[in-house]
């Protein structure tokens, strides 16, 4: 025989007057979850009143939890020394099946048989010498309070920032290594010009940017390469310096590198530099891969990203290998000019792997698109279409030379190709085109940083954010069994869950199944964790009954 609500009340008044007499376990505001005949119920007790007489009340309600949704029941509990008295709102008129403890509602009551402690209340409960003792167990529930983790990491700026400057990184044969913005001009551009003949020893530095009071150990890493034309510029030109300071305030370590500049003005000697830069762009990240610890790097997320000549840099750092190298980086008998060495092999001896994720190019280009054929890492990129000194679409770069260009250089690539290229092969690409605009749209005519720069900005929050956490956390409703739910992904970690409308009958990791309450005012699921890199998250998701959840 089914037991009725009403069986419920008599059940389970008799375990709330025994424990409201130990004063060390405490039932007010408790949830409560059990069965009575092996029926499933949940209990929401709600409130404890003692008088002066020392009578006892209680008042909550009660869920049915044998199915996916059901209505919630109020009662009312009264208890003086042994003696007990139920009250059910409606007992009569809620109680569908007319069973043995229907006509006991509001009558004296006798326990037969208890045992409870700090987790569980259990027994049986006699209502008279020729009613069937009725065994009942509920489990004090320990309802845990919903954790909110903070989800603005990788979205808005949350920690203030540190930088070590001038950090050594490798040391190279090379003209010079920086030309600060202020010196690319008049007398002091010419003197570099008159400086480039012998080579000499150069201490090739970076600038470390990292997230201030970070409880995260080890964290993503993103390497930034001023352009320059390959000649001029510097890690820390104001533009960078915004950049680093911006990106290492959501969370990440930033590291701005200098490389070797300058060049003899010949095809092989331009092409030459353009290696060498990749070569201590590879030296940087290797260092900055085994020195991890030291930074408080997870070398599993590392991306790069720069702008013209740092952009062709960061472009043929992720994906160049040993097969396409430039054939002027090889020796050259006529010139005399050495093998410049393979990529990894040059300005320390760190031998560190590593994997890039995903490569920011800003106005940059390459010399061949063969090398985007075999590897598959995401781009972002920005470009004018009317740059005139690195070409869009496929061009010789420096216009403004006029027809001595093509003894200069050699046509490239421009973002534009590029783009079609990852299309081609299903390469994850963004081309962000400025219309209209030259070379380093983000600076207007006074080199001030104008609405394209915060645009560039955002896109790449968007951009690494994305590649961080690549699947966006969401509440999924089970289609195999009612009033199951998971969060996805299924890496998510710290699972937080707040019901609404709802009681919570099992938790197994990322799942939960519920039984909604079909007359609360209001339903829903909200859930809150951590993906990996200290990803946080918080999602919600209404229910509505008619539609399953």
């Amino acid at each position: 025989m089914k037991t009725s609500k009403s069986l419920f009340y008599l059940c389970f008044a008799w375990a709330l007057m025994l424990c409201s007499c130990q004063e060390h376990i405490e039932l007010e505001g408790s949830l409560l979850k059990g069965e009575i005949d092996e029926h499933p119920y949940a209990v929401f007790l709600e409130a404890m009143d003692v008088d002066e007489d020392g009578a006892t009340s209680f008042s909550g309600h009660y869920l049915d939890l044998s199915s996916f949704s059901a209505d919630t029941v109020p009662f009312n509990i009264f208890i003086n020394k042994k003696t007990i008295r139920v009250q059910a709102e409606d007992a009569r008129e809620q109680s569908s099946v007319k069973d043995r403890s229907l006509s006991m509602l509001n009558k004296n009551l006798r326990l037969s048989s208890f045992h409870y402690d700090d987790k569980k209340i259990e027994g049986k409960i006699g209502v008279g010498l020729f009613v069937p003792k009725v065994p009942f167990r509920f489990d004090i529930c320990q309802v845990q309070p919903f954790v909110q983790y903070s989800n603005k990491r990788y979205r808005k700026p949350c920690y203030r920032v540190s930088v070590e400057k001038d950090v050594p990184y490798g040391h190279v044969k090379g003209y010079w290594d920086e030309i600060p913005e202020g010196e690319d001009k008049g007398f002091d551009l010419i003197r570099k010009l008159r400086e480039v003949g012998e080579e000499q020893d150069l201490e090739l530095t970076m600038d470390i940017y990292k997230p201030q009071h970070d409880a995260l150990e080890h964290r993503p890493l993103i390497m930034m390469i001023h352009g320059g034309a390959f000649y001029l510029g510097a890690k820390d030109s104001p533009n960078y310096v915004k950049w680093c300071e911006h990106l290492s305030s959501l969370g990440y370590v930033v590291a701005s590198i200098n490389y070797r500049l300058g060049f003899k003005l010949n095809l092989s000697a331009i092409e030459r530099s353009a290696y060498c830069a990749v070569q201590d762009a590879h030296a940087a990240m290797r260092f900055l891969v085994e020195e991890r610890e030291t930074y408080g790097i997870d070398t599993s997320m590392i991306f790069v990203g720069g702008s013209s000549a740092g952009a062709i840099t960061s472009l043929n750092l992720a994906y160049m290998t040993e097969a396409y190298r430039p054939v002027t980086s090889f020796d050259d008998e006529e010139r005399e000019l050495p093998d410049l060495g393979p990529i990894n092999k040059s300005g320390n001896r760190c031998k560190a792997d590593f994997d890039i994720k995903g490569v920011v190019n800003m106005w940059g280009a390459v010399s061949n698109l063969e090398m985007f054929d075999e590897k598959k890492v995401p781009i972002l990129s920005f470009h004018g279409d009317k740059d005139d000194i690195v070409p869009y679409k496929y061009d010789y770069p420096f216009k403004a030379v006029g027809a001595f260009k093509k003894t200069l250089f050699n046509k490239m690539y421009g973002s534009y190709n590029i783009q079609q290229r990852a299309e081609a092969n299903r390469i994850p690409a963004e081309l962000h085109t400025f219309k209209g605009w030259k070379h380093e749209p983000q600076v207007d005519k006074n080199d001030s940083i104008n609405d394209n720069f915060y645009l560039i900005q955002d896109k790449m929050d968007i951009f690494f954010r994305d590649i961080v956490a690549p699947v966006k956390p969401a509440i999924v409703a089970s289609k195999e069994e009612e009033g199951c739910y998971y969060v996805r992904p299924a890496n998510a970690e710290f699972v937080s869950w707040e019901v609404e409308g709802g009681f919570v009958i099992e938790q197994n990791g990322n799942e939960i199944k519920v039984v909604w309450i079909s007359n609360a005012p209001r339903r829903y699921l909200r859930v809150s964790g951590k993906l990996p890199y200290d990803y946080g998250f918080v999602e919600r998701r209404n229910i509505n009954l008619k539609k399953n959840g």
